[in-house]
């Protein structure tokens, strides 16, 4: 459940990113927020496998899968600070 959580919980803000435009600001506050912790290749590796194995878990594919694998590649290099 956390995992499918997490996919809505992204579905969302790519969804509000793409209606409503996130600000830059939005975008800097949550990376901000991470900022604490050590995010470099092998966290941002590792997370992007589990954001595929909660796809798996869901049932996400074809073209929805496609574009989330784009969105959660760019999130995840965005959100590295080391």
């Amino acid at each position: 459940y956390i995992m499918f959580f997490l996919v809505v919980h992204l579905m969302k803000l790519h969804s509000l990113s793409l209606i409503w435009g996130v600000t830059t600001e939005a975008m800097e506050y949550e990376r901000g927020r991470h900022m604490p912790f050590r995010i470099g290749k092998s966290e941002r590796d590792r997370w992007l496998e589990l954001m595929s194995e909660a796809m798996d878990e869901v049932g996400v594919s074809g073209a929805a899968r496609g574009g989330l694998d784009v969105f959660f590649t760019q999130v995840a290099d965005f959100m590295r600070n080391h």
